[in-house]
């Protein structure tokens, strides 16, 4: 059984002949605006945007459950995933989160904080801690470079823009990652050090003086490190530099509601969406059966043909284009190897510069850096809403599932 795409080294879109600019009887080139139908060859080789979409809502609207057997709406809840999603569409976001995480940093560049005070051993393995970090002050400003520069093109980037420089993108998350590491390492060796000391009531005054001083320029210094390493991982960026994001979660956190409410506002939006079920994906062949899937009564082939189709159709709209798949998990050739399967799909989106891949798949734990998902693509861990008593209500309405059961059943979905 392959996880992979068929032909493991990756040279060239399918279609690549018959996406070539058309000059014969005054037909537009692929990616001059066509009117709602597209570009010509995708209406002889695929499908028009328009079943595109409108497969993509039925399918976007049957994961989220707009409506269940008895006519219940399911209410409209904003997660933590809502703002990854939105932010893919919005460039002048993520700009402004990057310029926070500038200002904290700006600080801590040059920061050479005293060290009287400290009775040795202790001012001794102080001094050391901090000579490696005043050794490290060139890296922190240019790490606060990159930022604020990836920033200002965040900033220039047209509304709608969901794909960058992506060499230029994980430098820069490179650097903060390395950054935050770096505070990491000083603020556990201090802290190391300070404990070694011993008990207060055995301390000189002016030690423990020292030592609060220090404590609270730490906990300043590990708010900023928090920022960085969350700037290192960010998923939005990630998508942004990759082409693709992966929403993994727990049973109940709201991965298909939060995936179908967008997709759903993408198709809303003009945007050219493609969006499946696990469910239909069948079969060891399972991405050729993506394109197929697509649209109503499509034809199984080589998912690079949806993904030209895409691309086309994002050109002629002016509109970044979606391929979206739901609860890879539910892929029975992928069962165990959803991630291998998602990387696989995630290494054609070179290709297709002007298309997205989102798609969510069950974890019950959270992978690690070493784990080697973290770089690849973008990950979002979905944890529900911050609120405990939403999701149970939410569920209660939709499946007349009463909300102490719920909650019995999927601990996960009440996680802060």
């Amino acid at each position: 059984m392959s996880n992979h795409i068929e032909g493991g080294a990756f040279h060239g879109p399918v279609v690549q002949a018959r996406t070539v600019h058309m000059h014969s009887g005054g037909a537009p080139a692929v990616g001059q605006p066509a009117g709602e139908s597209g570009p010509p060859f995708i209406e002889r080789e695929f499908a028009h945007r328009a079943d595109l979409n409108r497969k993509a809502l039925a399918t976007a609207r049957s994961i989220r459950r707009v409506v269940d057997a008895d006519g219940l709406r399911t209410p409209w809840l904003h997660t933590p995933l809502t703002d990854v999603l939105e932010e893919l569409d919005s460039p002048g976001t993520v700009s402004a989160r990057m310029r926070l995480v500038a200002g904290t940093l700006q600080h801590w560049v040059g920061w050479n904080p005293p060290t009287e005070g400290f009775r040795q051993p202790t001012a001794k393995r102080v001094e050391a801690a901090l000579a490696v970090w005043r050794a490290h002050e060139g890296d922190r400003a240019e790490c606060l470079l990159a930022i604020v520069e990836l920033a200002t093109v965040l900033e220039d980037a047209p509304p709608g823009s969901a794909r960058g420089d992506g060499s230029t993108i994980t430098s820069v998350l490179k650097r903060a990652a390395s950054a935050a590491e770096a505070m990491g390492v000083l603020i556990r060796e201090l802290c190391a050090a300070f404990k070694d000391s011993g008990p207060h009531d055995d301390l000189p005054f002016e030690h423990v003086s020292a030592e609060r001083r220090m404590f609270s320029a730490l906990e300043e210094l590990q708010a900023c490190q928090r920022r960085l390493a969350e700037i290192g991982d960010d998923a939005s960026l990630l998508a942004r530099a990759t082409g693709a994001l992966l929403i993994a979660g727990g049973w109940g956190t709201g991965k298909s509601y939060g995936l179908g409410s967008w997709a759903e506002a993408r198709v809303a939006a003009g945007a050219p969406v493609a969006c499946v079920s696990g469910q239909e994906l069948g079969g060891e062949q399972w991405e050729e059966k993506i394109a197929g899937a697509a649209v109503q009564g499509g034809r199984s082939g080589p998912v690079r043909n949806l993904l030209a189709a895409l691309q086309a159709h994002a050109r002629a709209s002016g509109k970044h284009a979606t391929l979206v798949i739901d609860a890879l998990n539910d892929v029975a050739a992928l069962r165990g190897h959803e991630l291998d399967g998602f990387a696989s799909l995630s290494v054609l989106l070179k290709e297709f510069p002007e298309v997205l891949l989102v798609a969510s798949t069950r974890l019950d734990r959270r992978m690690s850096r070493d784990e080697g998902t973290v770089g690849h693509y973008g990950i979002h861990w979905a944890r529900g809403v911050p609120d405990p008593e939403k999701p149970g209500r939410s569920c209660e309405m939709s499946t007349r599932c009463p909300r102490w059961l719920f909650h019995l059943m999927s601990p996960n979905c009440a996680a802060p």
